[in-house]
């Protein structure tokens, strides 16, 4: 798939790098599909829609990674792909039947389907890109199993009463994987009731599914808060396929929701071993290492954000374990690298208070160490810095609680700054600190 990108990124770049400012692209893309006996005309037009819709994610994909080139970000291939599968809107389709030499039915599938490059440009601001690309890998996996196994029955000698009835079980088969696909693209676009009842028709078909029982556990453990029935859907997950990536994410998730974070840890190092270029699971191991080995924190926070440079949260999670590593060592420079984390993390999303809250945070942890070397003068600036940004945070959002900083709610830190900050200027002036 990377070497197929990187083709076609050659062909077209001079193109697409035209394309600065937002723009809606068409491609067109053709899949051929040749049935068997085993496989209903609807099942071979699945098929062979599913083919053209991979010629024209490849397509959309260059146009993706061309597009985040000229904005100055890079994003690993199987991530860009999926950015590109989940923003395509397709407008047309038509099927053709024909017959082969050998009395075979092959059907053509067209497609024409448009991308929004500001919709391209979100997509890849996401923080879930890695479960993204995840889905969308599995998706691909789970056509070219079923297909395989198709070439295989090809080879069996079935009588007439075998045949129906595999022709229904792949039916089945075939319209669970095109639910879950439907899915995954509604819980992209955050529609998670929908994309609820989309898994629970696919498990309906498809009991036996891994992939679907972990994508529906997404969306009870990211917008349901149903810890019991995410958990169930985990570990089944994981019976089904010791392999899901995604089950072991959500596990990880919630053994540290649980505060049990050396489980957590290693269901999120499993993750990475099974995918070293998913950024989620670096992120994730980040957040459960923080409590028990910082430099480990700040290595896995790190790799989410070599993975995904556009991973606000990865920065926010670093710039807050640089910190604390920064306060025991008494390193300033660390604190520096706190501080353009942190900053990053506002650059690439200004409107979140949480990112103004982590920043304040990092210069609260300043103002300590500047009092302990008694630059009061410094301390004072830091301090205005950390109101600055709680103020901002405030102003984004005027009913966010922040009660983890510094035991206190957001207005609570700001008065006391705004009180205590004339206080210690006063004494810096009258001599009784320097």
């Amino acid at each position: 798939m990377r070497n197929f990108v990187a083709f076609l990124l050659g062909v077209i770049m001079i193109f697409s790098a035209q394309c600065t400012e937002a723009a809606v692209e068409t491609f067109t893309g053709v899949g051929e599909y040749t049935i068997s006996k085993f496989e209903t005309i609807d099942v071979g037009q699945q098929y062979a829609l599913q083919e053209a819709q991979r010629n024209v994610v490849m397509q959309a994909g260059v146009y993706v990674h061309s597009f985040s080139h000229s904005a100055n970000s890079t994003v690993v291939s199987d991530e860009v792909v999926a950015v590109a599968s989940n923003v395509l809107k397709i407008h047309n389709r038509t099927f053709q039947n024909s017959i082969d030499a050998a009395g075979n039915v092959k059907i053509t599938a067209t497609i024409s389907a448009d991308v929004d490059s500001s919709e391209v440009e979100e997509g890849m601001k996401r923080s879930d890109l890695g479960i993204i690309a995840e889905k969308y890998m599995q998706l691909q996996k789970e056509y070219d199993k079923q297909k395989a196994e198709i070439e295989k029955l090809k080879l069996s000698n079935l009588t007439v009463e075998q045949v129906e009835g595999i022709k229904v079980n792949l039916k089945n088969l075939a319209e669970a994987l095109r639910l879950d696909e439907e899915g995954n693209r509604l819980y992209y676009e955050k529609r998670y009731d929908e994309a609820l009842a989309k898994y629970n028709e696919s498990i309906s078909l498809n009991p036996d599914s891994s992939n679907v029982y972990a994508h529906r556990a997404l969306v009870y453990l990211d917008n349901k808060a149903e810890i019991t029935k995410a958990l169930m859907d985990t570990e089944k997950a994981i019976s089904l396929d010791p392999k899901n990536v995604i089950a072991y994410i959500n596990r990880g998730i919630i053994y540290r929701r649980g505060k049990d974070n050396l489980k957590a840890v290693l269901d999120f190092e499993k993750a990475v071993e099974l995918n070293a270029n998913n950024s989620v699971a670096y992120f994730w191991l980040g957040k459960a290492s923080y409590s028990i080995d910082r430099n480990k924190s700040v290595e896995s926070y790190t790799k989410a954000i070599d993975l995904n440079p556009n991973y606000a949260e990865a920065f926010a999670g670093r710039a807050f374990s640089k910190s604390v590593i920064a306060s025991k060592s008494k390193d300033i420079n660390i604190f520096k690298e706190a501080i353009f984390d942190a900053t990053r993390a506002i650059d690439l999303n200004p409107y979140e208070p949480e990112w103004y809250i982590n920043r304040a945070e990092v210069y609260q942890s300043m103002v300590v160490y500047y009092n302990g070397e008694n630059n009061h003068r410094l301390s004072i600036d830091y301090e205005k810095k950390e109101l600055e940004d709680l103020k901002r945070a405030r102003d984004i959002n005027p009913n966010h609680v922040s009660t983890h900083y510094l035991g206190k709610n957001l207005n609570e830190n700001i008065s006391y700054l705004e009180t205590m900050i004339p206080f210690s200027e006063k004494n810096l002036r009258d001599g009784i600190i320097k």
